[in-house]
């Protein structure tokens, strides 16, 4: 009888494992509450940028036989014929899929630059910069050519959180998603919904990348409401330890739901879990500043006001609107690659001058900071 037990048991281990990676979720990922499939249509119209649909050039990625003999009209800095060595999978016009992406996105003018300082000349790029390649970067992702297939297994059950690595494809989809920047889910690739952020409409070409010209919107909380998701969404495939999960937190960032956060609240559109800087209902510890962040009148917008998320803007017009509630999410304070700055923050935490040290906190907790001009 044991034995029968057991065998059962194991027969239901393919069942049970290709049930947590059903449509309607995963095993970091949750489907939508109170949602059908048909609400993908209330997505935001969104126009696809490069390496989509029509735009997709294979040659800029593929080759078949390390030759050149037609024209496309650009010069991709390669030199003909080319000598891949080792050879690489997928017809690669690199050995791996990271140096692939970067001859193109790497000190490559006219191209959005990803590497260190922007060679295009950008002020602040929306994405961040990452460090160099194979090294720990403590101002955000550690990128390399060979972090693993095992998304999980890079930090856990052997791996380590702080060497681990990222590479492009990771987060970008390589032949498009038809939405922001081929954002996709680092866990489950093509298993996300739309992922979408709202561009300026009146600006082209690198402008598009700037931050001032990225603004961010949510869905909104509840039934019946569309199943887009905002860039962050992809954050908790790695970061689900720093995301709320309710009303007023989950096990990590609030386990006792008493309003003492464990760690700063942000917002997680997945669940519904909405952080504007105007405090949540019922909040006996609110200790935020809405007004000075409203006003942004204050020295520590010198840095530019922090990228914040407009709960159900469905356009950049809304996406852009200053308010008492807006919602704070990972970008406001972090860059999703990195910056110059420690943890990939957005402003010099390191500063010697201490109101600009303090500078992204105070926009919205000036009033603790003692209302420093």
């Amino acid at each position: 009888m044991f034995r029968l037990v057991r065998v059962i048991l194991i027969l239901m281990i393919p069942v049970a494992a290709s049930a947590q990676f059903s449509p309607g979720g995963n095993m970091l990922h949750k489907g939508p509450s109170g949602q059908t499939s048909g609400l993908i249509l209330d997505t935001p119209p969104f126009t696809p940028g490069y390496h989509n649909g029509d735009d997709l050039v294979c040659s800029d990625c593929h080759i078949m036989h390390a030759s050149m003999q037609h024209n496309y009209g650009y010069n991709d800095a390669y030199t003909y014929p080319l000598e891949i060595n080792p050879a690489a999978n997928h017809l690669l016009k690199a050995n791996n899929s990271l140096m692939l992406c970067l001859n193109c996105h790497q000190d490559k003018a006219g191209v959005p630059d990803v590497m260190g300082p922007d060679v295009n000349g950008g002020y602040l790029r929306a994405g961040g910069q990452f460090g160099d390649v194979g090294t720990i970067n403590d101002n955000g992702h550690n990128i390399g050519p060979e972090p693993g297939e095992d998304l999980c297994l890079r930090c856990h059950f052997g791996g380590n959180f702080p060497t681990a690595q990222v590479e492009c494809v990771d987060c970008h989809a390589v032949h498009g998603t038809g939405y922001y920047r081929n954002l996709q889910w680092p866990s489950w690739p093509g298993g996300e919904p739309p992922i979408i952020a709202f561009v300026n409409p009146s600006v082209s070409g690198l402008q598009k990348f700037q931050q001032s010209n990225v603004k961010y919107g949510g869905p909104g909380d509840g039934p019946n409401q569309p199943t887009w998701r905002e860039p962050t969404n992809i954050c908790i495939d790695c970061h689900h330890i720093f995301v709320d999960g309710s009303a007023n937190g989950n096990d990590y960032t609030n386990p006792d739901l008493d309003y003492h956060w464990n760690r700063h609240p942000s917002t997680n559109t997945e669940e519904g879990a909405y952080r504007p800087i105007s405090g949540l209902p019922g909040d006996p510890v609110y200790s935020a500043d809405s007004v000075n962040w409203f006003e942004g009148q204050g020295s520590e917008f010198s840095i530019g006001r922090l990228p914040f998320l407009v709960k159900e803007a469905h356009d950049y017009a809304a996406a852009s609107v200053v308010s008492y509630d807006n919602e704070v999410f990972c970008l406001s304070c972090h860059s999703a690659h990195g910056s110059q700055f420690s943890f990939g923050l957005r402003w010099n935490s390191a500063e010697s001058d201490i109101p600009l040290r303090q500078a992204g906190c105070r926009q919205c907790h000036d009033n603790v900071t003692g209302n420093i001009p």
